[in-house]
């Protein structure tokens, strides 16, 4: 069956304007949100306030947190154009990611495995 000129051959499809997944959460990650930090109110992205929760939750030895926290930066990298020569992390951040490396691992190898039932959000 042919289509008549001008006719699109899926009439009911993606409306204009619509939004992919990506595009809402970028969106709605982007959005300004007021928190207190060193007693000073500021306004922050939502990313960076969920990601600050979740990097004081692993330096608290939760192993969940420590997950997405280190997924996110996977995620982020593979993102980037860079060089591996680029990739550089100082001494302080190397020792935070080792100790909690070694966390999660004590927390797997105990059987653990992060789920003690609390909400990791």
């Amino acid at each position: 069956m042919k289509f008549r000129k001008g006719e699109s051959g899926n009439p009911k499809g993606r409306p204009r304007g619509a939004q992919n997944r990506d595009t809402i959460a970028r969106k709605v990650m982007g959005q300004p949100v007021a928190v207190v930090q060193d007693g000073r109110r500021k306004k922050i992205s939502l990313l960076e306030a969920v990601l600050t929760r979740h990097a004081n939750k692993a330096l608290g030895g939760d192993p969940r947190s420590a997950l997405i926290l280190l997924n996110e930066i996977r995620s982020e990298k593979r993102t980037e154009y860079s060089s591996p020569e680029e990739e550089h992390l100082d001494s302080d951040d190397q020792l935070v990611v080792q100790t909690l490396v070694q966390r999660i691992r004590r927390d797997l190898v105990a059987g653990g495995g992060g789920d003690d039932g609390s909400d990791a959000g």
